[in-house]
This record gives structure tokens, C-alpha cells and sequence, in this order.
């Protein structure tokens, strides 16, 4: 599927460009408690630095992951698990 494809597919599920935490979850495969984990134990900087989870951005107290970043992530990183 070409990106444009994936962003039609993910848009039509949820209605909105920009997705929290769980449905940026549920989009890149892994649980809500992993993400929320990662940002207890490694702190927001170094999840950034190291690429563990797409790139997002702040509105208030709350983290939205734009459906173009998460597509690039997942495209363009490699995840070592």
C-alpha cells in the first residue's frame, strides 16, 4: 500500500487527523500501558532521542501524534525490540 493509501485507511477509522495515545497504539501494534510505560521509565527525551515511538507534539498536558508522523515512523525507523 502506498502512503496515501495507509493515511485514507487510518483516517477513515478514527475521523480525525490527530490521535491520542491509544489510538496511536493500536495503529503501530503495540499496548497503551507499554507506551505509558516507556514514558515512566525513560522520560519523553530520550523515547524522542532514541525513536522508540513517532514523533508528537503537546496540546496542553496531552501528547497527539499527527497520522503522517506515525505513517514516517513506521516507514523510515527501525524498531529493535
Amino acid at each position: 500500500m502506498r502512503q496515501n493509501e495507509n493515511f485514507d485507511t487510518i483516517f477513515s477509522k478514527y475521523q480525525k487527523i490527530n490521535l491520542d495515545i491509544k489510538e496511536m497504539c493500536e495503529t503501530i501494534g503495540i499496548s497503551k500501558s507499554k507506551a505509558d510505560k516507556m514514558f515512566m521509565k525513560h522520560g519523553k527525551e530520550k523515547i524522542k532521542k532514541m525513536k522508540k515511538l513517532p514523533p508528537w507534539h503537546m496540546i496542553g498536558n496531552t501528547r497527539f501524534w499527527s497520522i503522517n508522523s506515525i505513517l514516517f515512523w513506521n516507514e523510515n525507523t527501525e524498531v529493535v525490540t
